[in-house]
């Protein structure tokens, strides 16, 4: 089993730190919530400790990562796309998440020594960069979420392939638009299409400074 410590799959860190067993599934779930990155734009959707984390690709396209860490630390954690139809080499025909190794079988996230957070996180950002190809979008929030990006990625894209005194040719290169501020109130006290709305528009200011 040592080929898992030398693997080079998104998310794998090395030092004897990180591969250090006995992961508790409290410290899974706590490294998920307060990531850095991830923690803005995550909210809990069921009492069985299920969340969904909202990020937006390069393709301009909102999508939904349905995160659920099974009872026993040993388990990986499932992984969905959710609210769409999609093709993509990681997902299968019920868009679970099965192309990341480490969460491919019980055996391989055991030795990945990997934490919740950093697995997810690893995702997030390869789908990120190697979007899906979306055929169709199923729940009526995300088709909100992506009528409210649809204008103002077409603005964008128009100003980028417009002759600009100082154009940015290092755009293609650059780090993949933030999604940290798209989910952070509490669904029951602000609408999902107004809460999304503002979010989105602060997301796409932030990537076009």
């Amino acid at each position: 089993k040592d080929h898992h410590k030398t693997s080079t799959y998104p998310g794998a860190r090395s030092g004897a730190g990180d591969r250090t067993g006995g992961i508790s599934r409290d410290e899974h779930i706590q490294s998920y919530l307060n990531h850095d990155t991830l923690k803005a734009s995550t909210r809990k959707v069921s009492a069985d400790d299920t969340y969904d984390t909202v990020f937006q690709t390069v393709s301009g396209h909102a999508l939904i990562l349905r995160v659920h860490l099974p009872q026993g630390t040993t388990k990986p954690p499932g992984m969905t796309l959710v609210g769409v139809i999609a093709q993509h080499p990681w997902l299968d025909t019920r868009m679970r998440i099965t192309g990341y190794q480490p969460i491919s079988s019980e055996s391989s996230w055991t030795s990945s020594g990997l934490k919740l957070g950093t697995a997810v996180n690893a995702v997030v950002q390869h789908m990120q960069l190697n979007p899906p190809e979306v055929i169709q979008i199923t729940d009526e929030s995300l088709q909100r979420i992506q009528a409210s990006i649809a204008p103002q990625q077409q603005q964008k894209e128009q100003q980028q392939s417009s002759p600009l005194p100082n154009p940015v040719a290092s755009g293609a290169s650059e780090p993949p638009p933030d999604y940290n501020t798209i989910l952070h109130a509490d669904e029951e006290s602000v609408e999902m299409s107004h809460m999304v709305s503002f979010d989105i528009t602060r997301l796409l200011e932030l990537t076009c400074s």
